[in-house]
Order: structure tokens, then C-alpha cells, then sequence
């Protein structure tokens, strides 16, 4: 059996992240971990939200790490 506390790196609290969607554009979200998948590789856990024609809706993934990007921290600061 599985050790899954080797499969998972929690990150707590999530971090501000930009996520790629598959059309290419990038938009912002939140990281909470790590996971190992059955191959060895490492994907990202992250949720984020896009605004449909039905209203806003949140999405989780979990994603290769080229599709994810620390969000800038100015990015992340209004003014004021």
C-alpha cells in the first residue's frame, strides 16, 4: 500500500498562483499542494474561478508544473 503522506506536500495556507488554462490564458488561483501521481511525477493541486454565462464557477485541477506560476506579488496588491 501507497505511503500517501510521501505522495502529498501540503502547502497551508495556499498560496497565490497563476494557473494556464488550456486555451492558453492565465488566471489567477490558489495552490494547496503537491501530488506525486503513480508515474513519479509531480502535478499541482489548485482551484480557481471563472465566470460563465450561468455565473462564476470554481474549478479544481491538477496540474503539471509548467502550467503553474507563483502569482507576482505585485499582482496581488491593490492600491490604495
Amino acid at each position: 500500500m501507497p505511503d500517501m503522506a510521501s505522495d502529498l506536500r501540503r502547502i497551508d495556507p495556499p498560496r497565490v498562483v497563476q494557473v494556464q488554462l488550456d486555451d492558453g490564458r492565465w488566471v489567477e488561483g490558489f495552490q494547496d499542494a503537491w501530488v506525486r501521481q503513480s508515474d513519479g511525477s509531480w502535478r499541482a493541486s489548485v482551484s480557481y474561478r471563472l465566470d460563465h454565462e450561468w455565473g462564476r464557477g470554481t474549478h479544481l485541477a491538477a496540474l503539471p508544473p509548467e502550467r503553474v506560476r507563483l502569482a507576482a506579488i505585485l499582482d496581488s496588491v491593490k492600491e490604495l
